[in-house]
């Protein structure tokens, strides 16, 4: 009898710790996926002569190769990849563009004994998706919201109820598929299979967040110390900004209040002054390597291309016609009243073209989410063109991407070549600007209402030309004149008091102290600016994730130049 009292009580001490040990696992917690496409980023790419025959290869894969006209020219239909490029610097290199999943990257490729080899590189298509769940202390449910780095699409994808039934979780999110899941037994793993535009993923992994790069500033720092920018041989001077004699505790309490998340997801930040690049300071995992959407911060370059084709000669003025520049859509562009015979290059770059065209409203036939959903037209150019008019050009200044990415498309006509090879070859090779995307219409040229990705160092290179009125290292690249007149303010956006914008920069004044400081800025959604202070010798560029979060970035503005950085500077004896 004792002995089955004793196998009785074991057996329920062991069922009771078999039921701890299948006890529930609660989905609250972060948890963590990277959806993306199967694309290789950065991939050898060779090109040899075989006898008479030119040979291409990628990594091992063979690729079809043809020389026409005197280009090389690579048509990979099965991957929809194209390459064109031709002989240069005394048949030493090959130089040329990549086209491939709507984006175009230059390739250089330098002559070694087995033909000519570089890379080509591709624009990564990643997402990072932090799903944030926790229990609502009012309600007792379960709420959540997703994190993301690259691109916030935290505020697209809306989650209007979760719960958890066992080891079940049930996602509804707002407009798309709901998401179903289910919790691994300890608790680790939740298999939760994902399709976001293509982009694919299967299991979230719970993560700690103050381990994770990308959702911390830096892992484990709060406080700051100083150190210059490294000097690497890509163009920039570096001098230390503690040398020059700046405010270094107003650089400390900045770079601490990024740290401290009072500034968050900022990626980077990038200070020059008197053409030397001073401070370079990255964060939540990002570095000088990696290259970063420019958001609309990308129009700026749009006129830039504007000053280039006038100092050749291939533009005549900024009052030409627009409709005369595109000779291809003679009789067939639509609704082309008097007004819209007037329009003018200058009109596109004020943001003041006069056609039905407002991206701050959702209803305008031209916003530029017309061109990015299911509305998308095949030719963006001749959408654009077709567009009513509302207003006299000139006269009311509405925010337009579709009107600056006519200007691309000029130069592309006047040049006769795309827009991103045209601006390569006169702008960016001179500023040792080697890599960078850009992306492309369906008619596969060159958007430049953005989708320009820079690395942060390049992006403060376009600002130093600005502040120097046209030159890099001593090489004039733009006229002093079209800089010039570039940064000053043409049109009126938002109601403001004044000015405030150029031709496709922002045109801001800064109060500090009792001094007013004139500056212009290149801007994008998210957080990309160049600011450029010509007063003070002054370029600043910012990187950041902020999209649709306008009260957040506007901060950079608004606080971090007038509180922090412009005092830094002004504390340098003259």
């Amino acid at each position: 009898m004792k002995t089955m009292y004793l196998s009785m009580a074991f057996w329920v001490l062991c069922t009771h710790c078999h039921a701890q040990n299948t006890k529930t696992p609660s989905a609250e917690g972060v948890w963590k996926i990277v959806l993306k496409e199967d694309r290789e980023l950065i991939k050898p790419l060779r090109i040899y002569k075989q006898g008479k025959q030119w040979k291409a290869l990628l990594g091992n894969t063979p690729l079809p190769i043809q020389q026409k006209q005197g280009k090389l020219i690579i048509d990979w239909k099965k991957e929809g990849a194209k390459f064109e490029g031709v002989l240069a610097d005394q048949q030493q290199s090959i130089k040329g563009f990549w086209r491939q999943y709507r984006y175009a990257s230059p390739v250089k490729l330098t002559k070694t004994a087995r033909g000519w080899e570089g890379n080509r590189e591709v624009q990564f298509q990643q997402l990072t998706f932090f799903l944030m769940i926790r229990k609502d202390q009012t309600t007792g449910k379960l709420k959540s919201y997703i994190y993301n780095h690259e691109r916030n699409q935290g505020t697209f994808l809306r989650i209007q109820e979760t719960k958890q039934k066992g080891r079940k979780v049930f996602i509804a999110l707002d407009g798309l598929p709901n998401l179903n899941g289910t919790l691994s037994q300890d608790g680790s793993t939740l298999h939760m299979p994902i399709n976001y535009y293509g982009l694919r993923g299967k299991v979230f992994r719970k993560v700690d967040p103050s381990q994770e790069a990308r959702m911390q500033p830096r892992i484990g720092q709060k406080t700051y110390a100083y150190a210059p920018p490294e000097q690497i041989k890509d163009g920039w001077q570096t001098a230390s900004l503690k040398d020059l004699g700046a405010d270094m505790g107003k650089i400390k309490g900045m770079v601490e209040a990024i740290l401290t998340k009072k500034y968050p997801s900022l990626h980077s930040v990038l200070i020059t002054y008197k053409s030397k690049l001073v401070l370079e300071e990255y964060f939540y995992g990002y570095d000088r390597e990696q290259l970063h959407d420019t958001r609309s911060a990308g129009k700026s370059f749009a006129s830039a291309m504007i000053g280039l084709a006038l100092d050749r000669n291939l533009l005549t003025s900024v009052d030409q016609n627009v409709v005369d520049l595109f000779p291809q859509y003679k009789g067939q562009i639509k609704n082309l009243d008097e007004r819209k015979q007037r329009l003018r290059i200058r009109d596109l770059m004020t943001m003041s073209p006069g056609l039905e065209c407002n991206d701050d409203r959702d209803e305008s036939l031209g916003n530029e989410n017309v061109f990015y959903d299911d509305r998308e037209p095949d030719d963006w150019t001749k959408y654009t063109l077709d567009l009513p008019m509302v207003n006299e050009p000139g006269n009311k200044a509405f925010y337009c991407s579709a009107g600056v990415n006519l200007l691309g498309q000029i130069v592309t006509t006047v040049a006769g070549k795309p827009n991103y090879e045209f601006i390569h070859q006169h702008l960016f090779e001179p500023l040792g600007i080697e890599r960078f995307t850009f992306y492309l219409t369906p008619k596969g040229h060159g958007y430049q209402g953005g989708g320009m990705f820079f690395r942060p160092r390049d992006l403060a290179k376009f600002g130093q030309l600005y502040l120097n009125e046209g030159t890099w290292n001593g090489q004039r690249l733009l006229s002093k004149a079209w800089v010039q007149t570039t940064g000053k303010g043409h049109s009126t956006m938002y109601n403001h008091p004044y000015k405030n914008y150029g031709y496709n920069w922002w045109v801001h004044r800064f109060k500090v102290g009792n001094q007013t400081y004139e500056s212009f800025h290149a801007s994008g959604n998210g957080g990309q600016l160049i600011f450029v202070v010509p007063e003070l010798k002054l370029v600043v560029a910012f990187n950041a994730g902020n999209y649709r979060r306008y009260g957040i970035w506007r901060k950079y503005r608004d606080e971090l130049m007038p509180n922090y950085i412009i005092p830094a500077i002004l504390k340098i004896k003259k």
